[in-house]
């Protein structure tokens, strides 16, 4: 910015009367080490102070009031019909269920372990896991699609 307007006495440029965010700034309040103060003013009506790399890198809008969150606040809401119980139900639809092309069963959820040499049906609901282990692929399969109505169908 070669023809912006510096602060007396320093070498900084002057924000006052900017906004950045929520927040105004009011004055030029000095230089503490490297960094350079200013006293700003939140739309929720207090005065707090930040320094100018916080205020143009866009670290700092607000004092840290509320009303600085509601737009994340109105971002999340607007995905809350996605989960349920921390469970993303758009994960578990039919319609964005894939099977991994390295899958020797063809089937989600359902794996070989050569270590037993067992077949798991497997499934991960609100953060807990729910394994079972069977002697057959086709036992294995049954195995999974009981875990699913019996976790899943509750949350559809």
């Amino acid at each position: 910015m070669p023809n912006a307007k510096k602060v007396a006495g320093s070498n900084a440029v002057d924000l006052t009367g900017m906004r950045f965010g929520y927040a105004e700034v009011i004055s030029y309040i000095g230089k503490v080490g490297e960094s350079n103060l200013w006293r700003c003013h939140c739309d929720c009506g207090k005065d707090f102070i930040a320094k100018t790399g916080d205020l143009r890198s866009g670290r700092v809008t607000s004092c840290g009031c509320s009303k600085a969150r509601k737009p994340y606040t109105k971002q999340i809401a607007n995905f809350a019909w996605r989960f349920k119980k921390r469970t993303d139900l758009l994960r578990i639809s039919k319609k964005f269920i894939t099977v991994n092309k390295n899958s020797k069963s063809g089937k989600r959820g359902v794996f070989y372990v050569a270590k037993s040499q067992l077949w798991c049906a497997k499934l991960v609901c609100q953060g807990r896991e729910h394994r079972i282990m069977c002697a057959s692929l086709e036992s294995a399969i049954r195995a999974r699609k009981r875990l699913e109505k019996k976790y899943f169908k509750p949350l559809r």
